[in-house]
């Protein structure tokens, strides 16, 4: 993603920095990507993890007054509530 950033700002095209209708996960990762684009380069991002439902990380971030941001913390700044997903699907042990 970096790599792709870098090319289009070099390019001079804006960047939309949106998830396809993700998760608080999602969210988190493309608010990340849209704060580390230069300025002048972003044309917008959005918040759709607040369209889904359940909402599986209870410190995601929310919008306040028309604007977000990215989560502080390590990794993504998002940690998922494992009650709120139910059991794996898969374990490999």
């Amino acid at each position: 993603m970096r790599r792709a950033r870098d090319l289009t700002v070099h390019f001079g095209a804006e960047i939309c920095a949106e998830c396809t209708w993700g998760s608080d996960i999602v969210t988190a990762a493309s608010l990340h990507f849209a704060a580390s684009t230069p300025h002048g380069s972003l044309m917008n991002t959005c918040d759709l993890s607040s369209y889904v439902s359940p909402r599986i990380c209870p410190d995601a971030p929310n919008r306040e007054n028309g604007r977000i941001a990215p989560p502080d913390g390590p990794g993504l700044g998002v940690v998922p509530d494992p009650e709120v997903l139910g059991p794996p699907i898969l374990e490999i042990v």
